[in-house]
């Protein structure tokens, strides 16, 4: 498997990179891949970087550090790569005690509107406002994006959660 790699080396303050660390874990499961490495330049992901991960269809965004005015890669990466759904697993580890055993849910959330619209203003000095913007046709694609994943899964049950009432 070929997976592009986005990464900024210096932020990593963890003293063992996260994504060296991450890579040396893979490679001793067994994983076959290979890695191709691009560097942000001043926190922006270079075009060859975006042109890579069309290719690859695998994506992996190490650490990076804030930068004023600079969008985190993973919000540049958003668009150009018609990325929308952002899939959190949430599973009860075996031998590890918990309030609940058996938990296995998926919380898929739609990441191109709402407060991801990006349509943000400083009202006042130090006041900013945001819009939430929710379109009908992303509303759709989130929804059927999630209930063709519970089918593929075998899950039985999809929830729809909003935030009509903020």
């Amino acid at each position: 498997m070929d997976v592009t790699l986005v990464r900024e080396p210096a932020a990593d303050p963890s003293g063992a990179s996260a994504v060296d660390v991450t890579r040396a874990l893979l490679a001793a499961a067994g994983a076959e891949i290979s890695w191709f490495e691009h560097h942000l330049v001043d926190g922006v992901v270079p075009a060859d970087a975006i042109a890579h991960a069309r290719r690859t269809g695998a994506l992996f965004v190490g650490p990076h550090a804030p930068r004023a005015g600079v969008l985190p890669p993973i919000v540049q990466l958003r668009p150009v790569l018609g990325l929308y759904a952002n899939h959190r697993p949430v599973r009860s580890l075996p031998g590890i005690p918990s309030r609940y055993e058996g938990v296995d849910i998926l919380v898929i959330r739609e990441t191109t509107e709402d407060i991801y619209s990006r349509h943000e203003h400083e009202s006042v000095p130090g006041v900013f406002e945001s819009l939430k913007v929710t379109t009908q046709a992303a509303c759709a694609r989130i929804a059927r994006h999630a209930f063709e994943h519970a089918a593929r899964e075998g899950r039985r049950r999809v929830a729809i959660v909003h935030k009509a009432n903020i």
